[in-house]
């Protein structure tokens, strides 16, 4: 099997920053007991963990990522009249909802 460049290796992971987080993780892990899912010919487990992942054992997932609301959203529909910037439907009946049930 060929063995995957560096380059290739950072690019199939998502970047230098993925693939450090990813191979230290793994790396990690290894060390606390976990069972190399390839052959240890490695010296250590950080290189232990560069083969699995240059081989296709494993994968760096990327983490969720958080969604704010937008701030627009908080404003009431007044004043965005008053910025003359449209309101969209959906947050005008949850706005109007939200004023009938408070009161």
């Amino acid at each position: 099997m060929r063995k995957k460049s560096d380059f290739e290796l950072i690019e199939s992971q998502g970047g230098k920053y993925a693939l450090v987080l990813g191979v230290t993780k793994r790396a990690r892990q290894l060390n606390d007991g976990a069972r190399p899912l390839v052959e240890q010919n490695a010296l250590n487990t950080v290189a232990t963990a560069i083969d699995e992942l240059a081989q296709g054992r494993t994968k760096i997932l990327p983490p969720p990522v958080a969604t704010r609301p937008s701030p627009l959203r908080a404003l009431p529909i007044e004043a965005l009249e008053a910025l003359d910037m449209p309101a969209v439907e959906a947050d005008a009946s949850e706005a109007s909802d939200g004023d009938a049930q408070q009161s």
